[in-house]
């Protein structure tokens, strides 16, 4: 047997439904604009490695007795910085400065931030400090597993440069030579 309702009446369920549905499946919402960085601290190192972990990277084993933050603070080739957004720590990237112009950066964004625009923001940042540095090649180390991180490095101009190391692919990306422009943007 069907109810009878008025149109007033059915537009009102329509709503009411809506609404509980949307109560139920909220989109995660756009990280404020724009990230602020800081410089990376020794009291950040177990956050930063906390993230490290959650994907599969961690500490490289070489380094697990040692002090690797305060390597990474004291080591005049490497910058490293968190980026933050009302309050919060959102990510943390990392520039080493190589020979030849070239330069390899680590970037992870907090995995609660996953999804919402952080890991561009971190990359165009890291490429604007790798060409302020002189770099005129920037390189990134994927595990070979890491679909949604080799993805995201093809998304933003990294292209496969045929390096090899076990259970890794190497990417890279050609910045301008000049300090005086902006990185190369690359539209696949």
């Amino acid at each position: 047997m069907c109810e009878m309702v008025s149109l007033s009446q059915g537009r009102s369920r329509i709503r009411a439904e809506r609404q509980n549905v949307r109560g139920k499946i909220s989109p995660m919402p756009p990280v404020p604009q724009p990230l602020h960085y800081r410089a990376f601290a020794a009291g950040d190192a177990d956050l930063v490695q906390g993230w490290l972990t959650a994907v599969g990277l961690g500490v490289p084993l070489s380094i697990v007795d040692t002090p690797w933050a305060e390597r990474l603070i004291q080591d005049p080739n490497i910058g490293c910085w968190v980026a933050m957004s009302a309050g919060r720590s959102m990510g943390f990237f990392r520039v080493d400065q190589g020979p030849n112009s070239e330069s390899e950066i680590t970037l992870i964004v907090a995995p609660e931030e996953r999804r919402r625009g952080v890991g561009t923001q971190l990359v165009h940042r890291a490429l604007e400090v790798a060409r302020s540095r002189g770099m005129c090649v920037v390189r990134a180390v994927v595990q070979r597993e890491n679909r949604i991180a080799l993805a995201f490095f093809r998304a933003v101009g990294f292209e496969l440069d045929g390096g090899n190391t076990p259970g890794n692919m190497h990417l890279r990306r050609i910045l301008h030579g000049s300090k005086s422009q902006s990185p190369l943007e690359i539209q696949p």
